[in-house]
């Protein structure tokens, strides 16, 4: 019940513009670096699809990743591409 999911990163590259006004940006269902960083600073969960290890997110994603351990990778969400698995991260407890 108290889960916020952000729509605009669901289809990732689809979704992401240079630069933009953040409150349009969601309005629209597109996502910036900015909003990447206001969600990697609430988040307490990140998915993150192995093919997409890198790239704008990724990028973004690894410099918070010491906030972060990686407690699951699921296994291939497709059977035909090895490189579907998911990559689980949970916010380090301080």
């Amino acid at each position: 019940p108290d889960v916020d999911i952000y729509p605009a990163q669901l289809n990732m590259a689809y979704t992401y513009r240079l630069g933009g006004v953040p409150d349009d940006m969601l309005r629209f269902g597109s996502w910036n670096e900015e909003l990447a960083e206001q969600w990697l600073d609430d988040a307490d969960f990140v998915l993150l699809e192995h093919a997409k290890r890198e790239g704008t997110f990724a990028t973004t994603f690894s410099r918070y990743s010491d906030q972060y351990e990686k407690i699951a990778t699921t296994p291939p969400v497709l059977h035909c591409r090895p490189d579907t698995e998911v990559h689980v991260y949970q916010r380090v407890q301080e």
